[in-house]
Formats: structure tokens, sequence, C-alpha cells
């Protein structure tokens, strides 16, 4: 399929030596950016897609938060790898503290500890959110373990790592740290998309993973979710590939129907502007004790012959600030075995 393969291209020709960059941690934009505009004023909840089109947009739809979200990843110098030492792995994003972003929270958490694996090995592919010198990677003993030194106060930082499975009968992966603790097998890690609160300041744990599958792209959505009240807002995003790599942004917008279902809707494209696809879905409120709740949906090319799923969760901004723009996290894949999925 001609499109499959345009696509492949686009986000699996990835560097395998990652080169590192400066680390900075920076705020999310004032969500002011979304209000008011244009292009906000053409959306709805009724059509297909919620109001866009397959037409060409400025690069990162001309907004300069979506820079500084992709400020706050920086990658890792690692060793080269070859697509058949990644073939079995799993890419995990971890991050740990106020993810909703608390800038009156004075109290600093301290997250310093380890990643670890029982059998295999871990290759950590970026920081986020890292604050050089202070926040900083502890040098390895060996391949299976990565100890960190990290701190938040009114922000998050975190990980992204390749792990290898071993050969071992039973394998785990755990994260150890003061405020948070807890160890998974392999088979719970493969799939896993959840957000755990950790204590009473608010802090949290994000971590999801896929599998890492150059026949079949796939990725990770990291963004801003702004809820203008409880029943409609809007949203930005990266569009990167499993291994961090940012090749498109994302834009939408959610709220509930007339008749009673929360959906939502975005455009995506490429980073010269190029609309990869149109996506919608639904969006759950959580009814546990963490605020936000999860989205769910598809996106499909102009063509039809290409799509696929994202999902993921998000966290609405603090009702007592406007400097911060929301945590929204999750994965997308290409239906690779179904060129044209069928659309929630």
């Amino acid at each position: 399929m001609r499109a499959l393969h345009d696509l492949k291209r686009v986000l699996v020709a990835i560097p395998l030596i990652l080169f590192a960059g400066c680390d900075q941690l920076t705020d999310s934009s004032n969500d002011n950016a979304f209000a008011g505009t244009e292009w906000e004023a053409g959306t709805n909840l009724t059509a297909e897609y919620g109001g866009y089109e397959f037409t060409p947009e400025k690069p990162a739809f001309d907004d300069p938060a979506f820079a500084q979200i992709d400020a706050e990843e920086t990658a890792v110098q690692v060793e080269s790898m070859d697509l058949a030492s990644l073939r079995d792995a799993i890419v995990l994003r971890i991050q740990w503290g106020q993810l909703r972003g608390n800038p009156a929270q004075e109290q600093v958490t301290d997250w310093s500890g380890r990643m670890a694996i029982t059998s295999g090995g871990i290759a950590v592919l970026r920081t986020i959110a890292f604050e050089a010198p202070r926040d900083h990677l502890l040098p390895r003993e060996n391949r299976q373990v990565v100890g960190f030194v990290s701190h938040t106060q009114p922000h998050f930082d975190g990980l992204l790592l390749a792990i290898h499975p071993g050969d071992a009968a039973e394998i785990s992966f755990g994260m150890e740290t003061g405020p948070y603790t807890h160890r998974w097998s392999l088979e719970e890690l493969r799939g896993i998309q959840t957000v755990i609160p950790v204590d009473d300041l608010g802090n949290a744990v994000a971590i999801e993973a896929i599998p890492f599958d150059p026949a079949c792209p796939n990725g990770f959505v990291r963004g801003h979710w702004v809820q203008r009240d409880a029943t409609r807002g809007v949203f930005r995003a990266l569009w990167a590939t499993e291994l961090g790599r940012v090749v498109g942004t994302l834009r939408g917008h959610f709220g509930v129907n007339d008749a009673g279902e929360h959906v939502w809707f975005a455009k995506i494209i490429s980073d010269d502007g190029r609309v990869l696809g149109l996506a919608r879905g639904q969006w759950v409120p959580s009814d546990t004790e963490l605020p936000g709740g999860t989205f769910a949906g598809h996106w499909v090319a102009e063509n039809r012959e290409l799509g696929g799923a994202v999902r993921g969760h998000y966290l609405p901004i603090r009702s007592d600030t406007r400097s911060t723009g929301g945590f929204l996290s999750g994965k997308w894949h290409t239906d690779c075995d179904s060129p044209d999925p069928a659309v929630p």
C-alpha cells in the first residue's frame, strides 16, 4: 500500500544514534493562546470531524506553545542501535510529579531512585523536563539499572526508555523512588497506560508503553488539555514516533454534544503543515480521586487508505491557576492490517 509505505518512510526513518541537547523545564503556555481564536470558532460537535478539513496549515499551527512542549524532552546519547536489537523492545514513557502543573506548590519532592529490570536491559532514550545539573542520570553500573537524581516542585520529570526483555522465565520491571515504588510483570508492562495518584500534594505517576514495531508505525502524543468548563475545551499535542522523534502536531477540541455524548475531534499535521489525518473519538471523565479521565478514538488519512487508533489520559488545568495548560499524554498506532478502520 503506497500510503503506508510513505508513512513508514516519514516516521520510521529516524536517526538511530540520539544526541544530547539542552535541558529545559518550561512553563506550559497560558491557555489564552487558544481563547477566542479563529480556528476554534469554525469547529463544532456535530460534523463528521468537528469542522476540520484536509487543508494544509502553517507549521505547528503557528502556535508557539508546541515549541515549549517539545523543549521538555531532551535526547540522551546512547549506543548505536539497529532495528534488530530493538525488534522485541518495549518503549516506556514514565513521568512523575505535578503532572497538571502547580505554580503555587512550595514543597520540593525528591524522586531520586532507579528503574530496574530483572533480566535483559534498559536504554535511556530521553529525559523529560530534567533541570540540569540538579536533575541528572547517574553513571551506569550495568544495563539492567538506571539510576537518577530528580526533584519536582511545580512541574514533573520523566524518562523515555527502551526495555529489552531477557531470557528469564519471569521478568519484572520496577520503579523505585521515595514517593512511589512499584514493580510490574513484563506482560503487565507491554500495554500499560495509566495515571497513578501518589500523595496529598497532587503528585502522580503517568506510565504508558508501546512495542517497537518498524513494520507498523506507532508512537506517543503529549501536550496540553485545556478545559474551558465542565463540558468543553481544547487541546494541543505533539505527534511523535515510539523513540520520541517529533514528526507532527495535532490540535483539537472536545465537548458534550446534543445527544449527551462526550466527543472530541482533532487535526494532525506534519512538521511542514501537510495534513497527516483527522481524528475523532470520545473522552470519559474519571470517577477516581484524580481529576481528569481518558480519551480514545481513531484517525484517518484523506484517501481513507490509512488510519489507526489514538488513546490516552488527560488531567485538566488546575482551577486555581491559569498559567499551565493541563496534561495530555497518550499513544497512537497505525491499523496496518485494516487500511479502512471503523471510526467510532
